[in-house]
C-alpha cells in the first residue's frame, strides 16, 4: 500500500454527524461520471470518498494501480485486535458511459431517503 494517513474526527455533534454525513456525500457521487473504463472518473469518486473518510477521522490507504483507479483501504483504528473483523467492499464505477451521467441519479427524496436508479 502506498500511502496511509490518519485525521483528526470532524467536530461535527453526535446526531448530526449520525444523520447527514452520507446523505451530504451520496448526491455529489452519483454526479460524477466514473463509467468502468473511465480512469479519471472512478478516481475522482474516490477522492470524494477518502476525503468524506478522513472528515470523519478513518485511517485511509492507497493502493495504486497502472490501469484502473486505485483502491482504498480503510480502517477505524490503527490497533489490531483478535476481534474478527468486519469487511464491506463496493465498487466506484457506473453503467453509464462518460459524458453521460444516465438519468436523473436521485429523482425524489422521502422521510430522509433517497430515490433513484444511481442510488
Amino acid at each position: 500500500m502506498a500511502k496511509s494517513r490518519r485525521t483528526k474526527p470532524s467536530s461535527r455533534t453526535g446526531s448530526a454527524r449520525r444523520r447527514t454525513p452520507c446523505s451530504n456525500s451520496s448526491g455529489e457521487l452519483v454526479n460524477i461520471d466514473s463509467g468502468s473504463y473511465d480512469k479519471a472518473g472512478v478516481e475522482a469518486v474516490g477522492r470524494r470518498l477518502v476525503r468524506f473518510f478522513e472528515e470523519n477521522g478513518l485511517i485511509v490507504a492507497i493502493e495504486p494501480h497502472e490501469t484502473f483507479a486505485p483502491a482504498i483501504h480503510v480502517r477505524l483504528d490503527a490497533t489490531r485486535s483478535n476481534e474478527k473483523p468486519i469487511v464491506l467492499m463496493g465498487h466506484r464505477d457506473t453503467v453509464f458511459p462518460e459524458g453521460r451521467g444516465g438519468p436523473p441519479p436521485i429523482s425524489r427524496v422521502e422521510n430522509g431517503r433517497a430515490y433513484g436508479p444511481c442510488v
